[in-house]
């Protein structure tokens, strides 16, 4: 057998951009792992006199404290959403508050139901299995058995994600908190889908929780509250991201929506493209309701929860996997930590309408290439990744017809 047989160069130079990415999501986990914990631990911040933090790029981060309030009972003092609902207009009860939450099957998912439970929200959880336990956790919380509902739906299947955001819509007269909390890493299947269906992580990911926001648009914007919210969970894992193909003028090309991919790869541009996609919402998308040309009042953001032992790295290089699940996991954030981060931000009115948060804090994600300074995103980029979105989730949802 020949070298070139054995090792095939074409294939290496093809997915060189997906070994970067490898390389680059492994460094960001063990950077943001430390990081965190100097967050987490203040007994950890006394190792930063030490110069090898510094030298790895690991320096503490700058954390304004009021901002990374993980503490539920003191959230309302700066949460409308956590006050008394606005009264009515013909003085009937309020409704009361309504969030949906995807990944509700998932570890952080299921503490972010948790959570909301516990502010007395009404909650529907999305997932694609409901737990076995599921039934008996609302119970415990004391809720009604309308406190709490799950929704199977496959988010795989853009054509069950508009079925379920209608059904949700129809039912309730309202939604006032959207968490999208679900997402795949290293999907089974990344490198044998069908080559005419959209790539997993991509789908799931991104185009799953784009369709369920448009479904929802108008039960948020229906809201008695002035600023519903809608917050996507993304990841640190976005900086080794490189989307320029869904920038440019293929970005609404079948080929590139469906092409084959290392799940690496395809798990960084998907959290970098639903970041993107919130900044698009808040700077274009949502500036005009209803046709009115007032601004929605929707408000949208993107965060990164922390880095937390779940069964999301199920399907990681088994070296990092047990690194992460079994040494670090008692260092690393609970899942409950990580639920609170997220609602920390959602209960937040002074979220910065379409930011990427870490750790309480908007961060500017921009284009990094090796030797370029980087570069933020235009909103003529914005516009385009926007439109190949729309046209890639018609065209899949026509195709399932």
């Amino acid at each position: 057998m020949s070298y070139q047989r054995r090792f095939p160069i074409n294939k290496f130079v093809k997915y060189r951009k997906c070994i970067a990415a490898m390389a680059h999501i492994y460094w960001l986990g063990f950077k943001y792992s430390l990081r965190q914990l100097f967050v987490d631990v203040p007994a950890a911040q006394a190792l930063l006199f030490w110069n090898w933090p510094r030298l790895l790029g690991i320096s503490r981060p700058k954390v304004v404290p009021h901002q990374l309030n993980l503490d539920p009972k003191e959230w309302k003092e700066h949460s409308s959403l956590l006050r008394e609902n606005p009264s009515t207009e013909n003085g009937e009860k309020p409704a009361k508050k309504v969030a949906v939450v995807t990944g509700g099957a998932g570890t952080i998912g299921l503490a972010i139901i948790d959570l909301l439970k516990s502010l007395n929200f009404t909650v529907v959880a999305v997932g694609k299995r409901k737990p076995a336990n599921f039934s008996e956790k609302c119970k415990k919380t004391g809720q009604e058995n309308d406190g709490c509902i799950f929704v199977e739906c496959d988010l795989a299947d853009l054509k069950q994600v508009t079925v379920v955001g209608n059904e949700i819509r129809n039912n309730f007269s309202h939604v006032d908190v959207l968490v999208c909390a679900a997402g795949v890493m290293l999907h089974p299947n990344c490198n044998d889908h069908f080559p005419d269906t959209i790539e997993p992580h991509v789908a799931v990911n991104l185009l799953s929780h784009v369709q369920l926001f448009k479904c929802l648009r108008p039960a948020l914007e229906a809201s008695p509250f002035v600023h519903p919210r809608a917050v996507f969970v993304s990841s640190a894992t976005a900086f080794a991201g490189n989307v320029d193909e869904f920038l440019g003028p293929d970005a609404a090309s079948k080929e590139l929506w469906c092409r084959e991919m290392l799940g690496h790869k395809s798990y960084a541009d998907s959290k970098l493209l639903i970041s993107l996609y919130v900044r698009y919402l808040a700077e274009i998308g949502l500036s005009n309701s209803n046709g009115t040309g007032e601004p929605s009042k929707i408000l949208v953001g993107s965060m990164h929860p922390g880095v937390i032992a779940t069964l999301i790295y199920r399907y990681v290089f088994p070296p990092y996997r047990f690194l992460i699940n079994v040494v670090l996991a008692p260092f690393l954030r609970s899942p409950q930590r990580g639920a609170a981060n997220v609602l920390s931000l959602v209960f937040d009115d002074r979220m910065k309408n379409g930011a990427y948060y870490e750790n309480g804090q908007p961060v500017e994600l921009t284009k990094m290439k090796l030797g370029i300074l980087p570069t933020p995103f235009t909103s003529n980029e914005l516009k385009t990744l926007a439109d190949g979105i729309d046209t890639a989730i018609q065209r899949e949802i026509n195709t399932l017809d």
